[in-house]
C-alpha cells in the first residue's frame, strides 16, 4: 500500500501540534489562572511586524539551527527509497536552514537586515510545515514523523506568527501525534458535526491554543465528555460567561487521562478541551501537562449517545460527576419516576405498568411496590407471557379510564424520542394488548411497558392545522444556593394524534407563541407558569433525595448526582381548567437550549446557569477536600458553626489556642498555646505549628475571631500561607492607622486625631470640631464607643475608655483613643469577598439607628434599601480601601456610611462579619462566606454566582436585657415554638441565667429576632406582626 494511502485510511485525529503557526505574544489563559499561551493574530500591522522580527530572531538562533540541520541530516542518510516526497521535503528544509544561517549574521538595519530575516524565517517554517505534511501517518517513517513533530514544536515554541487560521477541516486532517502525546482521535462525524454547529450557532472558526505550563489544580475545572451539538455548545458558552476557560468540552475519551488518587479511586486530566471566551470566541486548547479535572459530566452512554466508550471513565471515580450509567437507567425509567412524582403530589397521566421483573435493588423495588395515586402496577413473567391476563389488565383500566385514546410505550433508558410509542383509541382493547405484546420481545431486563391516558391539550392551530403540543423545562440544581434552580421552558408542537418531539419533524417554538394561540388570559399564563416551576422544582429535590437511598455499582463514580433534569408536560385541558402534567423526566442529555437563546437572547444561558454554577462549586469543594487548614485561634462558641462547616466540606482542622478550648473536641490536630499572651503566643505558635506540619503539612490559616487576626497574619507571614502581612492586619485594627492609610491614598477619610491624654483629647477636639465620636483606637463591635456634643461629654467619655480595658482583651493593644468627625446618614455593612486584588462579591446590609450616645446596633435588614448606584459606591470604597491597606486575599466586613457629604469608611475588619452575616448572607444571596474564606485560604480561586435578585429579604431587630440581672429568654419561646408566618429563625447569643453587667454595651444582646419577605417592606411588615 502507498504510504500516503495508508494515513488516509486511519481515524482523523484533531491534534493541536498540527497547528504549528500559533504565534503572538504570550499571554495569561485567563487573569486568575497565569497560565501562557500562543494566540492567532489576523494580521500583522507596524507594532506586530516589528515584534515578528523579534520572534524570527529565535528562529534564527544559531543553536536551534546547527539542531536542526544535524536531524535533517541524519533524516536524508536514512530515508526509504520509497519516500521520493519526504526527500523532497527534508531537502528544503535543509535548503531554508541554510538561508536561515546566512540571514541571521545579517545585523539589522534599516535597509532590511530585519526583513531578509524575517523572510528567511518564513521560509524554515513554510518548509517545516511542508515536511510535516509528507511524513504524516508513514508506517514505514515513524522516526521521521516524529523528528517533525519536534520540529514543529520548536518553531511553535518560538512564537513566530506564520498564519492567521487553518480551516476546520484542516485541524482534523493533521496526524494523529501531538505534543502531549499520540492517540488523540475523533470520528468523522464528530467532526461533521462540530463543523455543523459552528456555523448554524454563527460562532467563529475555534481559534487553537496550545498551553505549556501546568495548569494549577487549584483552579476548578469541569469536562463535558460530548458531541458538540449546538446544545452542549450552548452549556458550554454559559461556562465561558462563568468563568472563562474552566468549563470544558472533550470531543472523545482519548482527550482525557484517567489516573489514581493518592488515597485511592481514580481522577481525570483533560490533554484537550473546546472552551468558550467570555465574548464568545470557541477555543480549542491542547494541554502540554494534563489539566486536573474537578468535575465530570459523561454524554457517552448508551442511553445519551448510543455509545458506551466514555462509561469506563465513570468507573471508581472519584470527584463530583453528573449522573451516571445506573443513575441515568433510574431517571429514564418512566414508571419509576412517574411514582416519585405521583407521591409529591405532581401531575402524572392515569398509568398501567407491565413490569417484566423487579430490580434487585430493594429500595427502588419497594418504590415500584408502593401505591401511588393513579398508578396501577402488574407484574408479568415474558418468558410464560400470558395474552388473557394481559387483555383482562387492559380492560380492567380502560373501564376506570374516561378519555377516548391511550399511549402505549416502552420504559427504559433505550426507549427515548418517541421510540416504540404507540396511540389508539380506548374502544380497542384488543388492539392496545396486541401492541404491548409486540414492544415485549425488544425489552431489556428490568424495563416496563405502561399505558398512560391520553391527555388533550388545548387546540392549537398553525398555517390552517390543528397542532398537538407540549412543553419542555429545563432546570439545573444549584449546589451553592443548594437548591433547585430556575426553570426554563419552551414547547414543541407537531402533528395531532402523533408523537411530539424533534424526532418526529416537530417544530420548536416559544412557550409565549403557545399561550397566545391557546389565548389564555394573563392571569392563566402566570398560574401556568408558577405550576410548571413548582412540579419541575418539586422532582427535582424529591429524585435527588431518592436517589441517595439507592444501591450503587461497586465501582461506581462516589458522587455522582443528578445535577440537571428536562421535563417534558402536556397541558391537559379537561373541564376549562389546564393542568401541567408530566409525561416523563428525562436526564442532562435533555436538549433546548439553543433554541432559547435564540428566543430569549437577554436571557442567554439562562438554561444551564444553576447547572454550570454546579460545576464550579462542586469542583471547588473537590479541590477542598482533603486540605488542612489552620484555625488561628477558635473564638468563642459562637465561632463553632465555621469549624463544623470546614469539617463538613472535608478539611481536616489544625486549631491553635488556649489549653481547654472548646475547639479541642472538634480539631483533628490541637496545638496549645496561651493565645492572651501575645508576646509569647506568637513565637511559641510558630515554633510548635512547624512540628505539626511534619507529620500534617497546612494549606492555609483563617481566623474569623477579632483577636487573633495578626496571628493569622504572622502565621501566613512566616509560612508563606495566602493572606496578608501582620502589619497589614495592625494597621486595619487600629483604628487611627486605617485613617492615616486612607489619607495618604487619596481616599475620603472623616477629620480625626489621636489622643492619650485628657490635654491631647482637647487639642483633637479643636480640629475634629463637634459632634464628634470618640472610640479606642483599637476595638471591635462598636465596643465604647461614644458620641460627644461638648467637651464634658467628651471626657466622660474618654475615662470610660480608660477604666474599661478589662472589658475585651483587645482594649489592652494600647490606651490611646480616635477622635473623629461624626458622619451623618445611614450606616451599613459592606461585606466583601477579595481574591488577588479583585472584587469577586459584595453585599451591602442596612443597619437601623443605633442606641446613641453608645453605638450598639440595634438591627438591620437585607437587601438593602439603598439605592443600587450608592450601594456600589461604598462597596467600590471598601475595595479600593482594602487594597490600599494591602489586602489582596480575604474576606471582609467593611462598616460604612453614605453621608450628606458622600461616602465615608467608619471601620475596616479584616475578617468575615460575625453575629448573623454569615446566617444572612446565605439565606438572601446563596453565598456561604465561611466556605469562601476557607477556599481563599487554601487557594481555590472561584467566584461566587448569584442571582442579581435576591432569594428573600431579611428584617432582624436585636433583643436587649431590660437591666443589669441574669438573662431571661421565656418572652421569646412562645414565637419561636408558633412560627408564625413570616418569621425565619432567632439567633440567640445568650442563654438563659448568663449575667448582664452592663445592658448598654453591644456585647449585651440576647438574640436576633429575624423576618423573611418577598420585599423588604414585607419582611418588615412580616416582623411587626410577631409582636415582640
Amino acid at each position: 500500500m502507498h504510504w500516503r494511502r495508508g494515513f488516509q485510511a486511519k481515524t482523523l485525529s484533531f491534534s493541536l501540534a498540527a497547528l504549528i503557526f500559533i504565534g503572538s505574544p504570550q499571554a495569561p489563559l485567563n487573569s486568575a489562572q497565569g497560565q501562557n499561551y500562543f494566540r492567532h493574530k489576523p494580521r500583522l500591522g507596524t507594532t506586530a511586524a516589528s515584534r515578528a522580527r523579534s520572534r524570527a530572531a529565535k528562529v534564527l538562533e544559531p543553536g536551534f539551527l546547527n539542531g536542526t540541520l544535524r536531524v535533517v541530516q541524519n533524516l536524508l542518510k536514512s530515508l526509504p527509497p520509497d519516500a521520493p516526497q519526504a526527500g523532497a521535503a527534508l531537502e528544503r528544509v535543509q535548503t531554508a536552514v541554510v538561508h536561515a544561517m546566512e540571514a541571521g549574521r545579517v545585523e539589522d538595519r534599516p535597509n532590511g537586515g530585519g526583513d531578509l530575516k524575517l523572510k528567511a524565517a518564513q521560509e524554515l517554517i513554510a518548509a517545516v510545515s511542508a515536511l510535516r505534511k509528507e511524513t504524516r501517518g508513514a508506517p514505514a517513517l515513524g522516526r521521521l514523523e516524529d523528528a517533525a513533530v519536534r520540529l514543529n514544536q520548536l518553531v511553535a515554541e518560538s512564537g513566530f506568527p506564520a498564519r492567521q487560521y487553518l480551516e476546520i477541516g484542516e485541524i482534523y486532517e493533521q496526524a494523529d501525534q501531538s505534543p502531549s502525546g499520540p492517540s488523540i482521535r475523533v470520528s468523522r462525524a464528530a467532526v461533521d458535526q462540530l463543523e455543523k454547529s459552528v456555523a448554524q450557532y454563527g460562532f467563529p472558526r475555534p481559534r487553537a491554543v496550545y498551553v505549556k505550563r501546568p495548569v494549577s489544580p487549584l483552579i476548578p475545572t469541569a469536562a463535558i465528555l460530548s458531541y458538540h451539538s449546538i446544545y452542549k455548545l450552548s452549556i458550554l458558552q454559559e461556562g465561558g460567561r462563568q468563568s472563562e476557560g474552566n468549563v470544558l468540552m472533550a470531543m472523545d475519551p482519548s482527550w482525557l487521562v484517567q489516573y489514581d488518587k493518592p488515597g485511592g479511586g481514580k481522577t481525570l486530566a483533560l490533554k484537550k478541551g473546546l472552551y468558550f471566551t467570555k465574548e464568545g470566541e470557541l477555543v480549542l486548547a491542547e494541554y502540554k501537562h494534563p489539566r486536573p479535572i474537578h468535575y465530570f459530566a459523561n454524554f457517552f452512554t448508551l442511553g445519551a449517545y448510543g455509545r458506551d466508550d466514555g462509561v469506563p471513565l465513570e468507573k471508581s471515580l472519584d470527584i463530583p460527576t453528573s449522573s451516571s450509567e445506573s443513575l441515568e437507567k433510574v431517571i429514564n425509567d418512566k414508571l419509576f419516576t412517574r411514582i416519585v412524582m405521583a407521591r409529591e403530589g405532581i401531575p402524572v397521566p392515569k398509568t398501567l405498568a407491565f413490569m417484566f421483573g423487579l430490580p434487585e435493588d430493594k429500595a427502588k423495588a419497594d418504590i415500584y411496590r408502593e401505591a401511588a395515586p393513579g398508578i396501577k402496577t402488574m407484574l408479568v413473567n415474558p418468558a410464560n407471557f400470558d395474552r388473557g391476563r394481559i387483555l383482562a389488565a387492559v380492560r380492567g383500566f380502560l373501564a376506570r379510564y374516561r378519555g377516548d385514546e391511550v399511549v402505549v410505550k416502552p420504559s427504559g433508558s433505550q426507549w427515548h424520542s418517541g421510540v416504540g410509542v404507540s396511540i389508539l383509541k380506548r374502544e380497542d382493547a384488543g388492539a392496545i394488548a396486541q401492541a404491548v405484546e409486540k414492544l415485549v420481545p425488544r425489552l431489556k431486563p428490568g424495563e416496563q411497558i405502561l399505558i398512560d391516558g391520553r391527555l388533550m391539550p388545548p387546540p392549537f392551530h398553525e398555517d390552517g392545522q390543528l397542532k398537538d403540543s407540549n412543553v419542555r423545562v429545563l432546570m439545573g440544581w444549584n449546589d451553592q444556593t443548594d437548591d433547585a434552580g430556575k426553570a426554563v421552558y419552551f414547547a414543541r408542537v407537531g402533528r395531532w394524534g402523533g408523537a411530539v418531539n424533534v424526532e418526529s419533524g416537530s417544530a420548536v417554538t416559544s412557550f409565549e407563541k403557545l399561550v397566545a394561540g391557546w389565548n389564555l388570559s394573563e392571569k392563566q399564563i402566570m398560574r401556568l407558569r408558577a405550576q410548571l416551576e413548582r412540579y419541575t422544582a418539586r422532582f427535582l429535590k424529591a429524585f435527588r433525595s431518592v436517589e441517595l437511598k439507592l444501591a450503587r455499582p461497586s465501582r461506581e463514580a462516589r458522587d455522582a448526582r443528578t445535577d440537571y433534569v428536562g421535563l417534558d408536560f402536556m397541558i391537559d385541558a379537561k373541564a376549562g381548567r389546564l393542568t401541567p402534567t408530566i409525561i416523563e423526566a428525562n436526564d442532562h442529555d435533555s436538549g433546548g437550549q439553543y433554541q432559547l437563546d435564540d428566543y430569549y437572547p437577554d436571557l442567554a444561558g439562562r438554561h444551564s446557569k444553576d447547572w454550570v454554577t454546579t460545576m464550579l462549586h462542586r469542583g471547588a469543594r473537590e479541590i477542598l477536600r482533603g486540605k488542612t487548614i489552620l484555625f488561628a485561634g477558635a473564638g468563642s462558641l459562637s465561632k463553632k458553626p465555621y469549624m463544623e462547616r470546614a469539617k463538613e466540606l472535608g478539611l481536616k482542622v489544625v486549631v491553635l489556642d488556649s489549653p481547654g478550648s472548646w475547639a479541642e473536641k472538634i480539631a483533628d490536630v490541637f496545638i496549645p498555646i496561651d493565645i492572651l499572651k501575645r508576646e509569647k503566643a506568637y513565637p511559641d505558635a510558630i515554633r510548635k505549628v512547624m512540628r505539626v506540619m511534619r507529620s500534617h503539612p497546612v494549606d492555609g490559616v483563617v481566623t474569623f475571631w477579632e483577636d487573633d487576626v495578626p496571628l493569622a497574619g504572622k502565621l501566613a507571614e512566616t509560612f508563606g500561607w495566602r493572606g496578608a502581612s501582620y502589619q497589614t492586619y495592625m494597621n486595619a485594627r487600629a483604628k487611627f492607622k486605617t485613617r492615616e492609610v486612607m489619607s495618604q491614598a487619596g481616599l475620603p477619610t472623616p477629620r480625626f486625631r489621636t489622643a492619650r491624654s485628657e490635654n491631647e483629647l482637647v487639642q483633637a477636639l479643636e480640629h475634629v470640631g463637634y459632634p464628634a465620636i470618640i472610640k479606642p483606637a483599637w476595638g471591635a463591635e462598636a465596643l465604647l464607643v461614644s458620641k460627644v456634643r461638648d467637651l464634658g461629654e467628651a471626657l466622660s467619655a474618654y475615662r470610660k475608655t480608660q477604666e474599661s480595658r478589662e472589658i475585651d482583651p483587645i482594649l489592652n493593644y494600647g490606651k490611646e483613643v480616635v477622635v473623629e468627625q461624626y458622619l451623618d446618614g445611614q450606616e451599613v455593612d459592606v461585606d466583601v469577598k477579595v481574591q488577588g486584588g479583585q472584587t469577586l462579591f459584595w453585599s451591602v446590609t442596612d443597619n437601623h439607628p443605633t442606641q446613641e450616645p453608645r453605638f450598639a446596633a440595634t438591627g438591620s435588614n437585607l437587601t438593602s434599601r439603598l439605592p443600587l448606584l450608592r450601594q456600589k459606591i461604598l462597596a467600590g470604597l471598601a475595595a479600593r480601601t482594602l487594597r490600599a491597606l494591602g489586602f489582596m486575599d480575604g474576606v471582609f466586613h467593611v462598616e460604612a456610611k453614605y453621608t450628606s457629604i458622600g461616602p465615608r469608611i467608619i471601620e475596616v475588619n479584616a475578617r468575615m462579619g460575625g453575629g448573623y452575616v454569615w446566617d444572612w448572607v446565605k439565606e438572601v444571596w446563596g453565598v456561604d462566606l465561611v466556605e469562601e474564606a476557607l477556599k481563599i485560604a487554601v487557594g481555590v480561586s472561584t467566584q461566587p454566582h448569584y442571582d442579581k435578585s435576591p432569594k428573600t429579604n431579611l428584617y432582624g431587630r436585636f433583643v436587649f436585657p431590660d437591666g443589669k440581672g441574669p438573662v431571661d429568654l421565656n418572652r421569646l419561646k412562645p414565637i419561636e415554638k408558633d412560627k408564625p408566618a413570616g418569621l425565619a429563625f432567632i439567633k440567640y447569643f445568650k442563654k438563659d441565667g448568663d449575667w448582664i453587667n452592663d445592658p448598654s454595651l453591644s456585647d449585651s444582646r440576647i438574640a436576633l429576632v429575624t423576618a423573611e419577605g418577598a420585599t423588604p417592606q414585607l419582611a418588615r411588615q412580616n416582623f411587626n406582626k410577631l409582636k415582640l
